[in-house]
């Protein structure tokens, strides 16, 4: 019979260097980990009889390991017995369940700026130990996500919330697929998460701020190439542009934004950093580019904020000013 593979030292802590896929680099996320997976396999019994049975033990030794599990492999313990364990095991856990001191901060980076709701940043966490730890995926691999409903379900069992407020957080209108956080996307095994490019590694860095957060999706614009005398056709609307976002800007007014609308080449993101200059604001341009080489997310000032288009997933070509 197979071995299982030990994933602690001989201390008993978690060893994230032998576990295959898991990228957060120390202990503390363990607790928070397995007392999903604790929750997930024990909240349906047929998820628990595909991880566990008596004539076949374990069905997955690296979800087993990871959760601490490795002396019923060769045991003649019961389901009964596993069970047992498992329910001890997911006490202990969830006495010390918490995520990182800076997946916390950040969050609270990103919330402040997204007004998201502290369910949305569970989730959020949720997603991203999804892509970090292996084991993980593997444990929700045994749960039914082939629709939008179940996965509801399974992540209402995981985070020990009403499947209704799953349902809210996760439909197309709220805030995490709205803006583009996060998508659903079919994989083999059914449904699952798909964070947006660059999240992940903004949500795991050391940020000390909401500026430093922000450089993981922006860079600052360069000088423009053309002057207000390229754009006589619109000069009339450029200047009522640019009075309004210099009053905008000067009382510090949330909310106004402006759409450039035209196909590619006519001089949309040029006609932004002018503006930018012409206000003597700092500005930024989304890294992701588009096939064109144009910036897909049009431009920011320094405290604008990106959001993207959860049907088109393409940054979407406005700009905000404040």
């Amino acid at each position: 019979m197979a071995r299982l593979r030990n994933f602690t030292n001989p201390l008993g802590t978690l060893d994230p260097s032998c576990i295959p896929g898991f990228g957060l680099h120390d202990d503390s996320s363990r607790p928070l980990i397995a007392t999903w997976m604790l929750r997930i396999l024990l909240g349906r019994d047929m998820t628990f009889r595909k991880f566990f049975s008596p004539k076949t033990r374990f069905s997955d030794l690296d979800v087993a390991a990871f959760l601490g599990l490795e002396e019923y492999e060769e045991s003649d313990a019961s389901p009964a017995d596993v069970r047992s364990a498992m329910r001890d095991r997911l006490d202990a856990f969830e006495q010390r369940a918490a995520a990182p001191a800076p997946l916390r901060r950040n969050l609270k980076f990103l919330s402040r700026r997204m007004a998201l709701k502290p369910l949305d940043c569970q989730i959020l966490t949720f997603a991203l130990m999804l892509e970090t730890c292996s084991p993980f995926r593997e444990c929700l691999d045994m749960t039914p996500r082939n629709t939008e409903s179940q996965l509801h379900e399974t992540l209402a069992i995981a985070l020990a919330k009403n499947p209704h407020v799953i349902r809210e957080s996760l439909a197309p209108q709220g805030m995490l697929r709205r803006s583009g956080l996060l998508r659903l996307d079919h994989h083999p095994n059914g449904l699952g998460f798909e964070l947006m490019d660059n999240l992940r590694g903004a949500l795991l860095a050391e940020n000390r701020s909401e500026k430093d957060m922000l450089r993981h999706f922006l860079t600052p614009a360069p000088e423009p190439t053309l002057a207000p005398e390229h754009y006589p056709h619109v000069r009339k609307d450029v200047d009522i542009i640019q009075r309004l976002l210099a009053a905008s800007l000067e009382h510090k007014d949330k909310g106004v934004n402006i759409l450039l609308y035209g196909p590619p080449g006519t001089g949309k993101t040029e006609l932004a950093r002018l503006l930018g200059q012409l206000l003597e604001a700092s500005l930024f341009e989304v890294k992701t580019k588009d096939d064109d080489g144009d910036p897909e997310g049009g431009l920011r000032t320094s405290d604008g904020v990106p959001t993207q288009s959860a049907d088109s997933r393409r940054w979407k070509e406005h700009h905000r000013f404040r």
